[in-house]
């Protein structure tokens, strides 16, 4: 009920960054996040205490525009202030770790954010979006990050479907992080000083995916994702498992028996630069049910 057509959202929440960050995980139609979002936004997907603000704007067609805040610090921060106990098990380029505490507003991570939507026709419906992401981060005082990236989706769905079948769905998400690493300098244990300039470390990724829902019930989809990146990690970006270039194709195939139930199997096939043979193979089954 906000004038002008405001909308304010306040607690903690997924940060709306693309399309998929913000969806819990029985919400994604794969049963694993792209390669990308893990690197930038975690295992758990980036979320946190805060606020964000959304805009819906006078024009013809569905936009609105988010201007969020959120705090910097906690293990689902993982490109920003993070913690510790985070940053141990998944260090950014393997740099040291600076505790920073959030004090003043240039400790909290800012979100700007645009969603569009059209009706091509009567069957198609497009939406596009564009998302930014700005703060520190825990590499010292002068460690910020800055990440940005665009996503498109494209839905067929006839009007005179049956029960949502059939349909067709194109998904992509690209996006870039500029980590900018403080210089680092210990000289507590003569014996071992330890000095290490300052560095920005360059990572993107994107993913693309279309899923087919051809009989009602059942859908199979095709993923194919790709990451990469610049600026050297502490011992090789090529030996850095969350650096290191990275490709992933995923075929999928779901089956829906009723509306409160879903069965899907996936294949992984990996190529990424540390693992011993440069590849690996992944098999998943997924049995969920919903109730309440």
């Amino acid at each position: 009920s906000l004038p002008y057509g405001l909308q304010l959202e306040a607690g903690h929440f997924f940060t709306e960054f693309g399309r998929l960050n913000p969806r819990h995980p029985h919400q994604w139609h794969w049963q694993d996040q792209p390669i990308i979002n893990t690197r930038l936004f975690g295992p758990d997907g980036m979320r946190g205490p805060g606020f964000r603000l959304g805009w819906l704007m006078p024009v013809s067609w569905f936009s609105e525009l988010h201007f969020g805040v959120q705090n910097a610090n906690g293990e689902t921060m993982a490109s920003f202030l993070a913690g510790e106990e985070f940053l141990s098990e998944r260090p950014i380029g393997n740099r040291p770790f600076v505790n920073r505490m959030v004090k003043s507003l240039k400790d909290l991570a800012y979100l700007a954010r645009m969603d569009n939507s059209w009706d091509l026709t009567d069957d198609i419906t497009m939406k596009l979006g564009f998302s930014g992401l700005y703060g520190p981060n825990a590499t010292g005082a002068d460690g910020e990050t800055s990440i940005y990236g665009s996503d498109l989706v494209v839905k067929w769905r006839p009007a005179d479907n049956a029960r949502g079948w059939p349909f067709l769905i194109f998904e992509s998400d690209v996006m870039k992080r500029a980590y900018k690493a403080a210089a680092f300098f210990d000289d507590s244990d003569p014996i071992d000083i330890v000095d290490i300039p300052e560095k920005t470390l360059k990572d993107w990724g994107l993913y693309s995916q279309l899923l087919y829902g051809f009989s009602p019930g059942w859908a199979a989809g095709l993923r194919y994702e790709h990451a990469a990146g610049s600026g050297q990690s502490l011992g090789g970006r090529d030996k850095d498992p969350f650096r290191d270039d990275r490709s992933r194709i995923s075929p999928l195939l779901t089956w829906m028996p009723t509306e409160f139930s879903r069965f899907r199997i996936q294949y992984n096939y990996d190529r990424a630069e540390h693992l011993p043979d440069k590849e690996a193979h992944s098999a998943w089954l997924g049995i969920e049910f919903m109730y309440g």
